[in-house]
């Protein structure tokens, strides 16, 4: 079992990858004695700005990698590699704490082998290092300083077994010299304070000043009747304390540049008035609060398990991280003249938390990092931040973890709100000074400043209020960044005084609920990624919209009588604008340019230089726009879409594309359409669609694409598709669903197709192509296991071929003609085909796959071949020829029919154990002889050299199987032959008896009977 000693450098190992300084372990083990658990001092140190920096920026996959080298000495392996991030990933572990559980993991796994032997080894070097460093006062001291904190990782590094673990001790003084040496500081006096009143004056050089608890009592060795002068040099003052720190008001403490407080409770204390002091760090458990004087850094870490304040009073640059806290409490940072950083992670403890609040006053820039994590199925709801600027404040920025709702395997989060005033907020005359703010995922929040000109929104966030205040604006631009912004997240403008918003996109898409601001009369939209506005009524003066970069944007100012024009001329994004035409311009850039018409334009209407432009007419055909192709003011658009508002008969010659997004309000017709011209329904019109050509041929060609890579199982059906006179269409059938539980559904009206082809995402149903004129089908392009059915599709009677991949497919001929071929190629996939043509041919061949094919021919000679799978066979009376994959893992079925003479009869070939003939039912079938377990006696033997065909058929129908059929079977030429007498006459009844071939000699003489059918064994 591990030592105390022996865990402690253990966590420093994982946490830091180096050995622990003395005065370090010493604390920790203190700590320890008195009660502190390694779960605690493990939180302590996640949280320590030393960890945090170790893997900064890393992805997962490197934040494992990272750790490995630092354990073992070596990357990892696939599967460690895999297991540890997928536990990152799915937040099983946190950057907090999967070092510590790699670590363990290894030590506790003797069958890791060589990775527990590095750790250790490693330990075991961490420790002597340590007790060496309390044999040498100048290493001690040196190290202690934290500047040389990487040659303790280095010393660390080479050590993986005994054998470099021996080497590395033997250099160990060397390595300690070098430490002082590349320390680079001049190695002053080490004072320990004492429980009485302590004078101490310091050299030159850089002290040490150790206040700790005292070891034999609780009695605290800082106390109000010292006094320390630090002199020159850049000195230090540990005070280090298992119980709770109170620095007394009439200690006297000048020139120590540096203080470092270390409690494993709380923390109180004034230091504003020690000189000289350039920086306070802290680390305590417990409720901490600090004032110093403006000259002054400090940096307070608080790991708590409860809802403990914190506050920090006056500092210049200061940072705060809280951890572990489950119980909001309040962090409360005032008077700061520096940059200001708070960071905060908490969780839910319960159905529902609160998380801490957040007050900031004051600091040259302000930054907020709220991590909240709720249990699973739990919700933790932000606190309250409030920053209030004084004049010294410039920028503000603030991050809460993105909200979720909580269910059986989700965290939730609710985002608190944020409430930021500058020092002037509210004056009509001063002059604000907070000109930049960052908010991402906060709820409902407000910015109270002047002098905001620059702004950044992103993840899913609530309202958003500003306010100005002045009488005469002096800030009129608005620079607007969005990465990812979604939610109810109006922004409003209570002053309405910017007049020109520069709005840029970036990162990922976001979606703008709406702007209020009644001055703004320019939106500039740039970056490289797409906005969608939501509404934009909110600016009732917009005049001019501009797009550039590769930024699109999606937005409806048809509303806005405003709105002079909308230029995307600049942008290779792509753009969705819905426009009043009689009132502004539009002009398309290098993207997909789509616009949206409630009236004929009487302005310019110019899709631009992209490829597929789409023009959109959303009004009835009877009130405008029935013939765009010959409005001058339209140009530059390759595709006609129709909107919700469509009805009656559209122009569409000249467009290479016609598109249909949703419903429309009644039957619609694409007039005059020229040759291949594409069509695309994304979703049901819930009318009927036609698709008339200007000029017919021969040869017209139609792709139709139904669905997009987001819709799953749209049932088109429910109004036909008309298409006039196309004879080959291909249809794409999209979806985002590939594993064939949705289908899509579509009713085509085709006279004169001859060629259909099917590919896609997305199974489909296809019913209709009631001209009988379909003769080629091609759905190989469908995806593997996804479903087809023609069963509703009507085929050329003149002969039909069929190809298919690994799709599931199905198709019924009822119309083949006599002496026609149906001819059907397919891959692995589940399959149903059925002939029910009775003078018709089918040739049929498929994969590895369960299949299901009926035929009921009785002239034609129909040829079926089949892998692996479990197969169902139906024949006709026809001369059929079956060939089944020889697989003994699955049943294969073959149902005989009927022949119309002795010597019509189908032929199998591959039947085997397990698989199954299946006769007409007659009655309680057995083999002749009377058993039905067995078909040794139901045999039939001939003298070979005499016994005619006509001989073993005579021998097989002598019996009367009338009442209950007979089953035998004999062996003849080479092949085996069964029989079913299902007559009283004497010998074969055409029409009633049943005979079949089994190439090979098959042996059935262990085969057994039962409901009409034969199980081979």
């Amino acid at each position: 079992m591990a030592t105390t000693v022996e865990s402690i450098q253990q966590l420093y190992l994982a946490y830091f990858n180096r050995p622990a300084d003395a005065a370090g372990l010493d604390f920790w083990a203190k700590s320890v004695a008195a009660g502190t658990s390694l779960a605690t001092i493990s939180a302590t140190f996640a949280a320590t700005p030393e960890y945090k920096a170790t893997f900064n920026g890393l992805s997962n996959d490197q934040v494992v990698n990272q750790i490995y080298q630092n354990l073992f000495n070596r990357k990892p392996d696939a599967g460690g590699l895999k297991y540890w991030s997928d536990l990152l990933t799915n937040k099983v572990l946190t950057i907090d704490n999967v070092v510590a559980q790699v670590t363990a993991s290894a030590l506790q796994d003797p069958a890791k082998g060589a990775d527990t032997v590095a750790v250790q080894s490693k330990i075991a070097a961490a420790v002597k290092f340590t007790d060496y460093l309390n044999t040498n006062v100048d290493a001690r001291v040196a190290y202690s300083s934290g500047a040389v904190n990487q040659l303790g990782r280095d010393y660390l590094a080479g050590v993986t077994d005994a054998t470099t673990l021996a080497s590395t001790l033997a250099a160990l003084p060397t390595t300690t010299s070098a430490a002082i040496i590349t320390g680079g500081q001049p190695v002053g006096t080490t004072y320990t304070l004492t429980t009485g009143p302590d004078t101490v004056v310091g050299t030159a050089s850089n002290d040490i000043f150790n206040a700790n608890e005292n070891p034999s009592g609780p009695a605290a060795t800082l106390t109000g009747l010292d006094s320390i002068d630090g002199g020159a040099g850049n000195d230090t003052l540990n005070v280090v304390s298992v119980s709770a720190i109170s620095i007394p008001t009439s200690l006297t403490v000048k020139n120590i540049e540096n203080t470092k407080l270390v409690s494993a409770a709380g923390i109180d204390g004034d230091v504003s008035a020690w000189t000289g002091l350039t920086q306070v760090t802290s680390a305590s458990v417990g409720t901490t609060a600090l004032t110093a004087a403006t000259s002054t850094n400090v940096s307070a870490t608080v790991a708590t398990t409860a809802g403990d304040d914190v506050t920090v009073t006056g500092g210049k640059a200061v940072t705060i991280n809280a951890s572990g806290v489950t119980t909001g409490g309040t962090i409360t940072a005032t008077g700061a003249t520096g940059a200001v950083n708070i960071t905060t992670t908490e969780k839910a403890s319960q159905t529902t938390a609160t998380a801490s609040d957040i007050n900031v006053k004051g600091g040259s820039t302000v930054t907020i990092t709220a991590n909240l994590k709720g249990a699973v199925a739990e919700t933790i709801t932000g606190g309250a931040i409030g920053v209030t600027g004084t004049s010294d404040t410039t920028t503000v920025s603030v991050t809460q973890t993105a909200a979720a709702t909580a269910a059986a395997k989700v965290s939730g989060v609710v985002d608190g709100a944020v409430t930021i005033a500058d020092a002037n907020a509210g004056s009509a005359t001063k002059a604000a000074t907070i000109t930049t703010v960052s908010l991402a995922n906060y709820g409902d929040s407000t910015i109270s400043s002047n002098a905001l000109t620059n702004l950044t929104l992103s993840g899913k966030s609530g309202t958003l209020g500003i306010t100005s205040g002045l009488t005469k604006e002096t800030v009129t631009t608005l620079n607007l960044t969005v990465n990812g912004l979604s939610g109810t997240n109006t922004i409003t403008d209570a002053s309405n005084h910017f007049k020109t918003i520069n709005l840029t996109t970036t990162g990922k898409d976001s979606t703008i609920a709406n702007i209020v601001d009644s001055a703004a009369t320019a939106l500039k939209v740039a970056g490289d990624h797409a906005v969608t506005f939501t509404s934009v009524a909110g600016l009732t003066k917009l005049a001019t919209v501009t797009v550039s970069g590769s930024a699109g944007l999606t937005a409806d100012v048809s509303g806005l009588a405003t709105v002079t024009g909308v230029d995307a001329s600049a942008t290779s994004g792509d753009n969705t604008i819905t426009i009043d035409g009689t009132k502004a311009t539009y002009t398309g850039g290098s993207g997909v340019d789509t616009v949206i018409l409630t009236a004929d334009p009487t302005k310019a209407i110019d899709g631009g230089a992209g490829s597929a432009d789409e023009l959109v007419i959303n009004i009835d055909a009877a009130t405008a726009l029935s013939d765009v192709t010959s409005n001058t003011k339209i140009t530059g658009f390759e595709v006609l879409g129709l909107g919700a508002a469509a009805d009656g008969v559209y122009e569409a010659a000249g467009f290479t594309g016609l598109h249909i997004a949703g419903a429309v309000a009644g039957d619609v017709t694409f007039a005059n359409v020229s040759a291949g011209a594409t069509l695309a329904l994304d979703d049901a019109p819930t009318a009927a669609v036609t698709y008339s050509l200007k000029t017919n041929t021969a040869a017209d060609a139609l792709t139709l694409s139904l669905g997009t890579a987001d819709t799953d199982g749209v049932d088109f059906s429910g109004k036909a598709i008309t298409l006039t006179s196309i004879e080959s269409v291909t249809i794409n059938s999209l979806g985002s669903n590939e594993d064939g539980s949705f289908i899509n559904k579509a009713a085509i009206t085709d006279a004169t197709a001859t060629s259909l082809t099917i590919a896609g995402t997305e199974g489909i149903t296809v019913t209709g192509f009631a001209g009988a004129t379909l003769k080629n089908i091609d759905v190989s392009g469908i995806g593997a296991d996804l479903a087809v059915d023609l069963t509703g599709v009507t085929l050329a009677a003149a002969g039909v071929t069929f190809k298919g991949g690994d799709g599931n497919y199905s198709l019924t001929d009822t119309n083949l003609a006599a002496g026609k071929v149906l001819t059907i190629t397919a891959g692995d996939g589940d399959n149903t085909f059925i002939n029910s043509s009775a003078t018709g041919k089918s040739v049929i061949t498929l994969g590895n796959g369960d299949n299901a094919v009926t035929l009921t021919g009785t002239t034609g000679v129909d040829t079926v071949t089949v892998g692996s799978g479990e197969n169902t066979i139906t024949l006709g009376s026809g001369a059929s020829i079956v060939t089944l994959a020889v697989d003994t893992d699955d049943t294969d079925t073959v149902v005989v029919g009927t022949p119309a003479t002795a010597n019509n009869y189908a032929t199998i070939t591959g039947l085997t154990t397990d698989d199954v003939l299946s006769f007409a039912d007659q009655g309680t079938e057995v083999w002749l002889g009377g058993s039905t377990t067995t078909g040794q006696d139901a045999k039939i033997v001939l003298d070979t050299s005499t016994a005619l065909f006509a001989d073993y058929i005579a021998a097989a129908t002598a019996g009367d199987g009338s009442t209950n059929g007979i089953y035998s079977w004999f062996q003849f030429q080479g092949n085996t032959y069964v029989v079913e007498d299902k007559s009283a006459d004497v010998g074969f009844k055409a029409g009633d008896d049943i005979i079949v071939k089994l190439t090979g000699l098959v042996d059935l003489s262990k085969a057994t009977v039962g409901d009409h059918i034969i199980t081979l064994a």
